[in-house]
C-alpha cells in the first residue's frame, strides 16, 4: 500500500473510532515516513521512533515515538504495583451471565502467590482480586468454559494451567462482596505446550507462543477441549523477537515485544505464517507486555510501573488505549480497485522474559 493510500485508510479508521482528521492526518504521516519491509526480524532501529514534542504526555520519561503518542491516550491505574508485577491481560465477556464483562490481569511477586486482578471496564475501578498458586502469568485467555493461563517461563516447551471459569465467577463475586482475596485452584494437570509466554484468543481458538530475546521464534493456533486440553491446528506461525504480547484479528496480527528496561515496540501485520509482509511498527514505551481487545479499542499493559524496576525508562503506571481500527489500518492490505480501504525453525528459544 502506498504512502497515499495508508493516509486514506488510518484518517478514515481513526475518524470512525473518534478521532479527529488532524490527529489521524499526523498518525498516517508519521507512518507513511517510516515503512518497512519486515523480513524474519524487525529490526527495531527501522521503526517509526521520532518523539513527540508535547510535553503533556500521559507516561512519564521520555517520548517513545511520536506514532505511539499519537495514537495511544491513558487508561485505567494498575493496582498492587508496590508488591506485584503485572503480566498478561485478558477481557472475560459475560461472566457473570448478566453480560457484563471483567478485564483480567495477572500478576506476580516472586516467592510469592500470584494475583487475578478483576478491574471493571466500566469504570476502570477494581472489582476483586484472587489469589493463585505463584505463576508468571505471562499469557492469559479466555476460551470456552476456561481460562488458560501461563504456569512459569521455561527455556524449552511451558505448560498451562487451566481455571474453570465457573469456579473464578464464583471466587470474584465473594471477593467484591466480603473485600477477601480467596484462593483458586488451577484444575486438572498442566499441560505442556510450544510456548506460553503470550496468549490471546479469536474465533474460539487459542494462540500461544514462545518469547525469544535473540531473534523471532513460533506460535501456533489451538482448539480447546470441553475438558480444557489444548491441541495445535495447522502449522506454526512466525512471531517478531522479544514477543510479550498478541493480538489476533480476522485479518491482523499485533505484536508487542520489549527487552529489559528501555523502549519497546509494537508491530501490526496482516495474518500470515511469515512477518515478512511489509507491516508498520513504531516504538512503544518501557517493558510492554499483553494486549487486550475492550470493544472497538485495544489496551496495552506495561510492567515498568512496578517497584521491580525502580529504573525503568518509561514508568507506566496505567494502561493505555487505542482505536483498534487506528492500529489495523497501518498494514499494507491492498485496495481494492475502485477505491481506498482499509517460524523461524532454526532458531533456539531463548526463554521468557522474567524482566
Amino acid at each position: 500500500m502506498g504512502a497515499a493510500s495508508v493516509t486514506v485508510a488510518v484518517v478514515a479508521a481513526a475518524s470512525s473510532s473518534g478521532a479527529t482528521t488532524d490527529e489521524a492526518s499526523a498518525t498516517a504521516a508519521a507512518f507513511a515516513a517510516h515503512p518497512i519491509a519486515l523480513s524474519r526480524l524487525p529490526d527495531s532501529s527501522v521503526c517509526a521512533d521520532a518523539p513527540s514534542t508535547n510535553s503533556s504526555r500521559f507516561y512519564p520519561g521520555p517520548s517513545a515515538s511520536y506514532v505511539y503518542d499519537e495514537t495511544f491516550r491513558q487508561s485505567f491505574a494498575i493496582p498492587f504495583l508496590s508488591t506485584h508485577t503485572p503480566q498478561g491481560m485478558v477481557v472475560w465477556p459475560d461472566w457473570d451471565g448478566l453480560h457484563h464483562k471483567l478485564l483480567l490481569i495477572g500478576m506476580y511477586r516472586l516467592g510469592s502467590p500470584s494475583y487475578l486482578v478483576a478491574l471493571d471496564p466500566d469504570t476502570g475501578l477494581p472489582y476483586a482480586t484472587v489469589t493463585t498458586e505463584e505463576s508468571h502469568f505471562g499469557g492469559l485467555a479466555v476460551v470456552g468454559d476456561w481460562l488458560i493461563a501461563q504456569d512459569r517461563p521455561r527455556r524449552g516447551p511451558e505448560r498451562v494451567r487451566r481455571y474453570r471459569l465457573a469456579d473464578l465467577a464464583v471466587a470474584f463475586q465473594k471477593a467484591h462482596l466480603t473485600g477477601t482475596q480467596p484462593f483458586v485452584p488451577h484444575s486438572a494437570d498442566l499441560q505442556e505446550i510450544y510456548g506460553a509466554s503470550f496468549l490471546a484468543t479469536h474465533d474460539g481458538y487459542l494462540w500461544a507462543g514462545h518469547y525469544n530475546a535473540n531473534g523471532p521464534d513460533r506460535m501456533f493456533q489451538y482448539a480447546v477441549s470441553s475438558t480444557g486440553v489444548l491441541t495445535p491446528v495447522g502449522q506454526a506461525y512466525e512471531v517478531p523477537a522479544q514477543t510479550q504480547g498478541l493480538l489476533v484479528t480476522d485479518d491482523r496480527f499485533v505484536f508487542e515485544s520489549s527487552l529489559g528496561t528501555r523502549s519497546g515496540t509494537m508491530t501490526v501485520v496482516e495474518r500470515s505464517p511469515s512477518i515478512s509482509p511489509l507491516g508498520r511498527c513504531f516504538a512503544t514505551p518501557s517493558m510492554g507486555e499483553s494486549l487486550a481487545v475492550l470493544d472497538d479499542r485495544v489496551l496495552v499493559v506495561y510492567e515498568s510501573g512496578s517497584a521491580l524496576y525502580p529504573k525503568a525508562q518509561n514508568r507506566v503506571t496505567n494502561l493505555h488505549i487505542a482505536p483498534y481500527a487506528a492500529l489495523s489500518a497501518l498494514t499494507n492490505q491492498a485496495p481494492p480497485a475502485s477505491t481506498f480501504s482499509e517460524p523461524h525453525k532454526d532458531q533456539p528459544s531463548a526463554g521468557s522474559h522474567l524482566e
